[in-house]
This record gives structure tokens, sequence and C-alpha cells, in this order.
């Protein structure tokens, strides 16, 4: 695909991206943040996931909450 006026390539498009990418110092900031960002929210997730489970169960003589109860 061949834009006749200019010259202008998918494949040199592309080949420009990469080397932006590549030769961008924010780029290996942005992708640092991105991975800590996503490593914090599955420590926090798999953190609440096992406070979770250790609940106790609501309802009954047991609940702590009086609006809990029936």
């Amino acid at each position: 695909m061949t834009n006749t006026a200019s010259g202008v390539t998918v494949g040199s498009v592309l080949a420009a991206e990469w080397l932006k990418l590549r030769t961008l110092r924010s780029t290996f900031w942005t992708l640092a943040a991105a991975v800590a960002f996503v490593g914090l929210a599955a420590l926090l997730a798999w953190y609440s996931a096992h406070v979770w489970d250790g609940l106790p169960r609501s309802g009954g003589s047991g609940s702590r909450c009086p609006r809990w109860r029936t």
C-alpha cells in the first residue's frame, strides 16, 4: 500500500514508529510505571482475596454489625 503522492509506505511508517519507541527515554519509564501499576494491582487483589476468605459469615448471632441482623 503506497501513497504515490508522497511515497509513504506502511513499512516505512512502522519502521519510523519502532525507531521512535526505541530512542525515546520516556518509553522505558512509561513501561516501568505500567508494570509496577499492574503488579501492585495484582498484589492488592491477591491480598484482598485472602482477607475475604477469613472474614466471619454475616447474619445470625455472630454478626458484628447490628444492621445486618434480621
